[in-house]
């Protein structure tokens, strides 16, 4: 009987947003560098190519930011965050120790 109260208390599945989708393309392109560091992007050029407007891609970039993969200069420009040296040896050593 647990379980049937349990499932009563469950909140509905979320439904993906059109700034998920915005992340999730932007996010996967970064990860194969299909946009290698370095690489500037324009709200603008995104939305128009992705056809959505401004705000989901406003929002897509400023999650990729707090992730770490954008780095955003209000008024001069957002481009792909280098790669960190020190991350990537910090990332290996971790997977080491796993396996």
């Amino acid at each position: 009987m647990a379980a049937i109260g349990a499932l009563k208390t469950r909140e509905p599945a979320r439904r993906p947003t059109v700034a998920d989708g915005v992340f999730d393309l932007l996010h996967r392109r970064i990860l194969t560098l299909d946009l290698p560091p370095g690489t500037r992007l324009s709200e603008a050029e995104v939305a128009q190519a992705m056809s959505v407007s401004r705000q989901p891609v406003r929002d897509a970039f400023y999650r990729l930011s707090k992730l770490g993969f954008l780095t955003i200069r209000p008024q001069v420009a957002t481009e792909i965050a280098p790669i960190s040296a020190a991350a990537v040896l910090q990332a290996r050593f971790i997977r080491a120790a796993i396996e």
